[in-house]
C-alpha cells in the first residue's frame, strides 16, 4: 500500500516497476539513514546530495541477477535500459511510448565503506527492521558548448527525482 510516498510492505520479495520513456540510467539512493531522502524532498538537486557524487554509484548486475539492492548513504544504485538484452530488470513490458520495467528485490545488500575499502553484509529481508529511505534520479548532462569539456557533477541537471519511504508490516 502506498500513501503520500509512504510504501507499506511485508518483510518478503517484492518490485519495483519503472515506466520510463526513453534508454535511462536511474540513480537509486537506499538507505536506513533519512537524510539524503529529506534533503531530496526539499528540492535539493542531486548534484548536491550525499551519495550521488560521480564516484558513488554501485554498478548492479545484468537483470539483476542478484535480486538485491544496495544500501548505502554513501552512493546509489544504477538501474539501466540500454536494449532488450543490456539492462538491469527482471522483465521488461513495451507499450505504444513507453517501457515498464520491474526490478525484483529479495534482500538488502548493506554497503559501507570503512578506511580500507567497502564492506558488505547481505540481509534477508525478514530480518530488516529499520525503515529504509529511497530516493530515485534520472538525470542527465547538461550541453557544454566546448566539445572537449569533461564532464564531472557539476554538469548534471535533474530531469526528475522521487522519494519514497519504505516501512515494513
Amino acid at each position: 500500500m502506498i500513501n503520500n510516498n509512504v510504501i507499506s510492505l511485508k518483510r518478503q520479495p517484492f518490485s519495483f516497476a519503472i515506466t520510463m520513456n526513453n534508454h535511462v540510467d536511474l540513480c537509486v539512493n537506499a538507505s536506513f539513514d533519512s537524510s539524503t531522502y529529506f534533503q531530496a524532498r526539499k528540492g535539493l538537486a542531486s548534484k548536491n546530495l550525499k551519495g550521488f557524487q560521480d564516484s558513488d554509484a554501485m554498478a548492479v548486475i545484468l537483470k539483476n541477477e542478484e535480486k538485491d539492492i544496495g544500501i548505502t548513504k554513501e552512493g546509489y544504485n544504477v538501474w539501466f535500459y540500454e536494449n532488450d538484452s543490456i539492462h538491469t530488470f527482471r522483465e521488461i513490458e513495451r507499450k505504444v511510448d513507453t517501457i515498464v520495467c520491474w526490478i525484483q528485490i529479495d534482500k538488502l545488500t548493506i554497503v559501507s565503506y570503512p578506511k580500507y575499502g567497502p564492506e558488505i553484509v547481505e540481509v534477508p529481508l525478514e530480518k530488516v527492521k529499520t525503515d529504509l529511505f529511497l530516493v530515485f534520479v534520472d538525470r542527465v548532462y547538461r550541453k557544454h558548448p566546448n566539445k572537449n569539456h569533461w564532464y564531472n557533477s557539476n554538469d548534471l541537471v535533474d530531469v526528475h527525482k522521487v522519494t519514497c519511504k519504505v516501512v515494513w508490516e
